[in-house]
C-alpha cells in the first residue's frame, strides 16, 4: 500500500475562510493515520482533499510517488482516477440492492469477470462477518451491519487508500466498539494504508497507529497514541486529549499556582522564569503520602467521589482550586474529606507562555527539598 504525502497543503474558501493552512504530513506505507480535532479544524477539508473532492489552494498531495495535486504547476488527478476508498457518515448503501448487490456494486461498474467477482463478494462478505445478511436489504440491517456494508463495498474494489469521515458517528456506543474492534482486525490483516478522521479522542486512541492531532487548520502533534498522551507537545495537546481532562495551573497570583511555581523553582531553577504553567493527569494525582520521592504535594479537600465501575474519579479542592483526579483504588471515604495530595516530578507537564511544551533536562533538574504548601 501506498505511502501518502502532504506537502505546504492550504485551502482557503471564497471569503477568504481559511481551512487548512500550510499543512505538511506524511502517512507512511500501511498506517493507521487518525485526524484528530474538534469541529472546523480542517480534518474532513483534508481527507476530501486528499480523495480529491476538493482542490487544495496551495500545495502538493502525493500518493505512492504519483502526483495528484501540485498547484504551483497545475497539476489534479480527478477523484475517480485516484484509486481510493471513501466512507462517508453516511453509508449511502442503494436501498433497493441487496447487501451481495451493493458490496459488487463497485466490482460490476468496472466489469470484473462473474466468477471472479463473486468470489470478492464472498471474501469480503466473510471478513466482515455479514455473509449471514447477503440477502436482505439495507433497511433490513441494523447500523452496524450497514457499517460494515459499506466498509466491504469500499474494500471490495481493493482501494489503494482507505479514507474514512468520522464514519462510526451514528452508531450507538456498544455498536461502535465493535466496529472500533472489527477496523483494527482488518486493518491488521489486510496492511492497507487508512486515513481515519474523528473528533472521538478514544476511537483515535484505540485505532491509530499514529494520530495527527489538528486545530485551526494545522497539525499541533504527530505521534503515536500514547506518545501523545505522555508527552504533549503544547497545552493545546495537553487539554485536547484525555478523558477526565488534564488538570492544566497557570503560575500566577491565586495559591496553586503559588505553591507550583515555588516547586518549579526548587525543582528546576533554570526554567523558573521560562515556565507559565503546569500540568499532571487526573491519574497521576495521588491522594496521601508521596513516599518519599520527589513530588509536589498539598493539603487537599475532597468534594465528590465518583465511581465508574473499573475507577473512582475525585473531585477535591487543593489550595482553593478545583481538580480532578482519577484512581484504581478506592479513595479516602467522603465522611474525611481532608487528606493530602502529591504528583511525581516525573508526572509534571510544563509549558511556556506561548503553549510550547518545556522539557527539563538531566542537568537543569536537582533533587528538592519536599516544598509544602
Amino acid at each position: 500500500m501506498p505511502e501518502i504525502a502532504l506537502r505546504g497543503l492550504t485551502k482557503i474558501y471564497p471569503g477568504g475562510m481559511l481551512a487548512v493552512d500550510d499543512l505538511s504530513l506524511t502517512v507512511p506505507d500501511a498506517t493507521f493515520m487518525c485526524l484528530l480535532g474538534a469541529s472546523g479544524c480542517g480534518k474532513t477539508t483534508t481527507l476530501r482533499m486528499i480523495a480529491g473532492l476538493e482542490q487544495p489552494t496551495a500545495g502538493e498531495i502525493v500518493v505512492g510517488g504519483r502526483v495528484l495535486d501540485a498547484v504551483a504547476r497545475s497539476q489534479y488527478v480527478p477523484a475517480e482516477e485516484r484509486g481510493m476508498g471513501l466512507v462517508f457518515q453516511s453509508y449511502a448503501l442503494w436501498p433497493h440492492l441487496t447487501v451481495r448487490q451493493n458490496v459488487e456494486f463497485g466490482l460490476t461498474q468496472r466489469k470484473m469477470p462473474r466468477g471472479e467477482r463473486r468470489a470478492r463478494v464472498d471474501e469480503m462478505l466473510r471478513l466482515l462477518h455479514i455473509s449471514e445478511v447477503a440477502e436482505r436489504y439495507p433497511a433490513q440491517l441494523s447500523g452496524g451491519q450497514q457499517q460494515r456494508v459499506a466498509l466491504a463495498r469500499m474494500l471490495a474494489v481493493s482501494p489503494q487508500v482507505l479514507l474514512l469521515d468520522e464514519p462510526l458517528s451514528n452508531l450507538d456506543a456498544r455498536l461502535r466498539l465493535e466496529m472500533r474492534a472489527e477496523l483494527k482486525r482488518i486493518h491488521q490483516e489486510l496492511g492497507t494504508t487508512i486515513v481515519f478522521v474523528t473528533h472521538d479522542q478514544l476511537e483515535a486512541m484505540t485505532l491509530g497507529t499514529l494520530v495527527a492531532v489538528m486545530d485551526a487548520g494545522r497539525v499541533q502533534q504527530i505521534g503515536g497514541p500514547m506518545d501523545i498522551y505522555r508527552r504533549p507537545a503544547n497545552r493545546f495537546v495537553a487539554e485536547f486529549v484525555g478523558s477526565p481532562p488534564i488538570n492544566a495551573v497557570p503560575l500566577d497570583g491565586h495559591e496553586l499556582g503559588a505553591s507550583l511555581a515555588a516547586y518549579v523553582a526548587e525543582r528546576w531553577p533554570a526554567l523558573a522564569g521560562e515556565v507559565a504553567s503546569v500540568a499532571f493527569r487526573p491519574e497521576a494525582l495521588r491522594f496521601g503520602s508521596s513516599n518519599g520521592q520527589a513530588a509536589w504535594s498539598a493539603p487537599a479537600e475532597l468534594e465528590a467521589v465518583l465511581p465508574t465501575g473499573a475507577t473512582w474519579i475525585v473531585s477535591a479542592r487543593i489550595l482553593g482550586q478545583p481538580l480532578f483526579g482519577l484512581t484504581f483504588a478506592e479513595p479516602p471515604a467522603a465522611e474525611r474529606p481532608e487528606t493530602v495530595c502529591s504528583v511525581l516530578s516525573s508526572d509534571l507537564h510544563l509549558f511556556a507562555a506561548d503553549g510550547s511544551r518545556v522539557e527539563p533536562t538531566a542537568e537543569q533538574t536537582r533533587v528538592p527539598a519536599p516544598v509544602h504548601a
